[in-house]
């Protein structure tokens, strides 16, 4: 926004300065990263609900520091901070619905996770674009950058009220606790008690040995160890091929790209500023809709097909949207009508990328790690 470029001293239009706002940009994911690493070994030794409530304790400093900011540089420190934060939620927050969902039901917990993830962010446009339809100014963006703590208030008292994950408890040895867990968990009227408790003691003797196994052999024990380690887990198979997977989203399919650009891509396509918001908005809450239903799908007609389909035509279609983007701007002084078409071209294969983007892949890249 105009008033937000101002503040931090980047309103020149000049290519330095839209640099420095991809700079900005990318110190946000610099900082999901690092927020991911340090909270996975935090959440190991304090537990899945104490690395929640902690990261947003931070959350909620760093969101205040960061609706007031007044400099570039400000700016810079905030982003990367609420990077940390936002990394550290995805990374403990996937970890306990991977940990508590049953194994059938993975897919769609976590389908819906990263539905309720989408959801949240397509808040930020339509907050945004509602908020300028009245007013203007620094108002419109420290508004929306403070509305966030709304959610991480709710995350945390809907924390303590959730069962501790039972992976974890066997990890550090409350067996009885882990027993409760699961049992609260997995309760069926159609099974008796005593199948019902025997299935519980199975399934936490099988993590249990897990566990054992894996500090016997030293897998997992550390990140550098995971990328590199030659077990009988593949646990250095496995790590890549994750970080793989979220390589080919975030970058080969345009999940970054659209997340992060996708105003830029509508103001491309010839949209006004207000109106890209709105779009943006639209585009990521197309994702929900049909995320929901994919997470219906994954779990029936597995990982790999899924992602085979959704990488062909994710990519082909960002394809066509650099393409029209192209265009718009090549016909916007010499034929403006045939730039329009091209303009709702644009829009039109974005909400068909998000469509498609939410029914395959939405999912996918949180879900192989786990297996």
């Amino acid at each position: 926004m105009p008033s937000y470029l101002r503040a931090v001293a980047l309103d020149d239009g000049t290519t330095h300065s839209q640099l420095l706002v991809g700079t900005i940009n990318a110190l946000y994911y610099i900082g999901v990263v690092v927020g991911s690493l340090i909270v996975g070994s935090y959440s190991d030794k304090v537990g899945r609900r104490k690395a929640i409530v902690s990261s947003a304790i931070i959350a909620l400093v760093v969101l205040v520091i960061f609706a007031a900011l007044r400099t570039f540089a400000w700016a810079l420190t905030g982003r990367m901070c609420l990077g940390l934060c936002i990394g550290a939620f995805d990374t403990v927050g996937l970890n306990w619905t991977a940990e508590t969902a049953k194994s059938r039901r993975r897919g769609l917990a976590i389908g819906l996770s990263m539905s309720a993830a989408a959801c949240g962010a397509s808040q930020a446009f339509f907050i945004s674009y509602g908020l300028t339809r009245r007013y203007s100014g620094e108002f419109v963006w420290r508004f929306t950058i403070a509305f966030q703590t709304v959610f991480i208030l709710t995350i945390t008292t809907a924390s303590f009220i959730l069962p501790e994950s039972p992976r974890w408890l066997v990890r550090v040895g409350l067996f009885e606790e882990a027993r409760n867990v699961l049992s609260d968990l997995t309760k069926d009227n159609d099974v008796n008690d005593s199948e019902h408790n025997k299935n519980i003691e199975d399934e936490v003797m099988a993590m249990h040995q897990a566990l054992t196994e894996e500090r016997e052999n030293n897998a997992s024990t550390s990140y550098l160890r995971m990328l590199f380690a030659r077990d009988r887990y593949s646990t250095a198979r496995r790590t890549w091929t994750a970080l793989f997977v979220q390589f080919s989203n975030q970058f080969c399919i345009g999940a970054g790209l659209v997340a992060t650009y996708g105003i830029q891509i509508f103001a491309s396509g010839g949209w006004s500023g207000d109106v890209a918001s709105l779009l943006a908005g639209v585009g990521i809450l197309t994702q929900v809709l049909f995320g929901l239903p994919g997470a219906l799908l994954t779990d029936k007609v597995g990982r790999r097909p899924a992602m085979v389909v959704g990488a062909f035509t994710g990519s082909i279609v960002l394809c066509f949207v650099g393409m029209s983007g192209y265009f718009v701007n090549k016909y916007a002084d010499s034929d403006p009508a045939k730039a329009k078409h091209f303009s709702t071209a644009t829009v039109a294969l974005v909400l068909l990328w998000s469509a498609q983007y939410g029914l395959m892949w939405c999912k996918s890249p949180f879900l192989f790690p786990v297996l």
